[in-house]
């Protein structure tokens, strides 16, 4: 009997080194392809749930309004915005692998809120139809979106993480400082 029992002992001991060393073997896979993101216009970087939290504040979200997460990576924005939003919320992104794990964490998520990711390329994808627009890009990612956003309709708005637009001339501007150096950038289209 005590050979029996050191036996299951051992399996276990082995299994429980098996998983452990998948879980090691997911975040290096993860840490390796967050630093391969920084080579795109757009690297993968969370946005913080407590800038998320401001984010969502800023926006002003009203009943059945249509947003957006641009590049919503894991799905942190879009989690967060539909836990406070009566209606859809979209995330954006064109990474399969980020989409599977935004995918995922709603299979596994207590609250079903209501959201929808779609795969697609930011800078070719029209955002006429959203009323908020969420992002957090690079400088250069919220330049070559520029003619998108400008296409927006009177009333919109786009809540930036820490990156403003350059050509602002059709958006009222708000900037929220907080921290050091952070800054969301709210801009509601005029016309």
């Amino acid at each position: 009997m005590g050979l029996f029992l050191y036996n299951e002992y051992m399996i276990y001991l082995i299994g429980v080194q098996i998983l452990f060393a998948l879980i090691i073997l997911v975040l290096l896979l993860y840490v390796a392809y967050v630093l391969w993101t920084f080579r795109r216009i757009v690297p993968y970087v969370p946005t913080p749930y407590s800038v998320i939290n401001k984010m969502i504040k800023a926006a002003g979200l009203k009943k059945g309004e249509k947003v957006i997460d641009l590049g919503c990576g894991t799905g942190r924005i879009v989690y967060q915005v539909a836990s406070q939003h009566l209606g859809l919320v979209i995330g954006l992104e064109k990474f399969p692998l980020l989409l599977a794990v935004a995918k995922a964490r709603y299979l596994v998520s207590l609250k079903r809120a209501k959201v929808k990711f779609v795969k697609g390329d930011m800078f070719s994808f029209n955002l006429e139809p959203f009323e908020v627009v969420f992002c957090f890009l690079t400088s250069q990612g919220m330049k070559l979106l520029e003619p998108s956003f400008q296409k927006l309709k009177p009333g919109s708005r786009l809540v930036s993480y820490m990156f403003a637009l350059k050509d602002h001339s059709n958006f009222n501007q708000r900037i929220i400082e907080f921290g050091k150096k952070d800054r969301i950038f709210v801009y509601t289209k005029v016309n």
